[in-house]
């Protein structure tokens, strides 16, 4: 498997409609993501739901104080998707933990929800995405979001090894 790498010096992309240059720590989250996914287009779709959550980590606990680390990770999500207790300190600041737990939990959401049904899955959770109803399901702000990141991620210049 090749891996994906989007150089920090061509790193610019635009939020709200204005052009935005990411920070060296977001650009290495955004590489970050682009690989934690299996196969590669879990990690296009993983760093834009990261992108969505917080901003490539620019914000690491949810409104909510639940919510922890890049992808903004419910406690008893990632202990589920570890299959054991992790701390919440290392949910918090172990990047690389947090995106991998992430990219599985994404592709646990894909596998049982499809492309549009798991993305709205990893907002949701597994057990709410399941009561939903489909055409919510599919059609709602934040899979418009998270889809609208996607296509603009797949602009941006991307060295391949």
């Amino acid at each position: 498997m090749s891996s994906r790498f989007v150089s920090a010096a061509l790193c610019c992309l635009v939020v709200h409609g204005v052009a935005t240059t990411l920070t060296g720590q977001q650009v290495h989250i955004l590489n970050l993501a682009l690989n934690a996914g299996e196969p590669q287009h879990d990690g296009m779709t993983l760093a834009a739901i990261i992108w969505t959550e917080s901003s490539f980590c620019a914000h690491i606990h949810g409104i909510d104080h639940r919510a922890q680390g890049c992808a903004q990770l419910h406690q008893s999500t990632a202990n589920q998707v570890a299959g054991r207790k992790v701390s919440r300190w290392r949910l918090t600041h172990d990047r690389r933990l947090n995106l991998h737990l992430a990219a599985l939990y994404l592709r646990s959401c894909l596998d049982r929800f499809g492309y549009r049904g798991g993305i709205t899955c990893f907002h949701l959770g597994i057990p709410a995405a399941a009561r939903v109803p489909k055409r919510s399901l599919l059609h709602n702000a934040y899979l418009r979001t998270v889809l609208r990141h996607v296509r603009e991620l797949e602009h941006l210049p991307v060295d391949e090894d």
